[in-house]
């Protein structure tokens, strides 16, 4: 798309902001932390924090105009009626929602676009320990932690066709959060499955799954042969929830206990937070199967 100067010239609508690089006429852009202009992009996180579109273009270090509202003009070739989203190329924008799917305005010419600021939400899930970063225009969020699940019991018996008992699914807890709430960065610690019961003692219990201090939910707890796993909880956060139940011995199926995404250790439908399913004797002993390991999933609102 080709720009041409653009022409707005109520200063009310104006930020003045020094460029922290060239920028053409046109160009959307990010404020950075610097307190400089740069030209957004939609696939990094850190650059879809759009304010507006060049008025003119500038080089690094001068005094750049961004109008920030209402509508701007001087643009070529836009699609009338058409919802403008920021784009992969640098200070571009496109008819098609990208990766972050930040709409920015509305064509209402092919030469003029209304500006728009309309919300939009990115979904993150941590399936391992790791780091969870805030960024620049983050609002809200609500973050989900689940346990892990624990290991199901093992079957040492050699009746035919029995099945041991289910581990315990992990707990559940919802934090809700403001931006403010948050630290620049916040430590994700996801509890790994139990490990099915070998032998004596039972098998081992689901671990802690936590976003920083403010979501922690327990992992469920082992299962003996007969003895189902207890069920993890959730112990900080606006909504503690316990895991779902696990199954006793039985003469035909003991899954695992259900955890809130899960059907209770069933093989391949089995996500996270579910506990394993005991072993199932079929002539001879069988130990019991491991505990699906947590989740963080963070809903971030822009």
């Amino acid at each position: 798309m080709i720009k041409n100067g653009l022409t707005l010239d109520q200063s009310n609508f104006l930020l003045a902001v020094e460029a922290g690089e060239n920028l053409t006429a046109g160009n959307a852009v990010y404020i950075g932390s610097d307190g400089k202009a740069y030209k957004t992009k939609a696939d990094d996180m850190t650059k879809v924090d759009f304010k507006g579109f060049v008025r003119e273009t500038v080089s690094t270090g001068v005094t750049a105009y961004i109008v920030h509202s209402l509508h701007a003009d001087g643009f070529t070739s836009l699609t009338a009626g058409a919802i403008y989203y920021l784009s992969t190329t640098a200070g571009e924008i496109t008819t098609t929602a990208t990766n972050f799917k930040k709409a920015v305005g509305v064509a209402i010419g092919t030469t003029i676009i209304k500006i728009i600021d309309v919300p939009y939400t990115r979904i993150v899930k941590f399936t391992s320990s790791g780091t969870w970063t805030k960024y620049a225009g983050l609002k809200e969020a609500e973050i989900i932690a689940i346990g892990a699940g624990a290991g199901g019991g093992r079957w040492s018996s050699s009746n035919n066709d029995n099945q041991a008992a289910g581990g315990g699914p992990g707990g559940i807890s919802i934090k809700f959060v403001t931006a403010s709430d948050l630290s620049s960065t916040e430590t994700i610690t996801v509890g790994t499955g139990g490990n099915g019961q070998t032998g004596a003692p039972a098998a081992g219990n689901g671990g802690t799954t936590s976003f920083g201090s403010l979501a922690i939910a327990t992992g469920g707890n082992g299962a003996d042969q007969l003895v189902p796993g207890s069920s993890g909880i959730g112990t900080t956060g606006d909504v503690l929830l316990q895991g779902g139940h696990s199954e006793p011995y039985s003469s035909s199926d003991s899954y695992g206990g259900v955890g809130i995404l899960g059907r209770g250790g069933r093989n391949s439908y089995s996500p996270y937070g579910d506990g394993g399913t005991g072993g199932t004797d079929s002539g001879s002993a069988t130990d019991g199967n491991a505990g699906q390991d947590g989740i963080v999933i963070v809903i971030e609102k822009y």
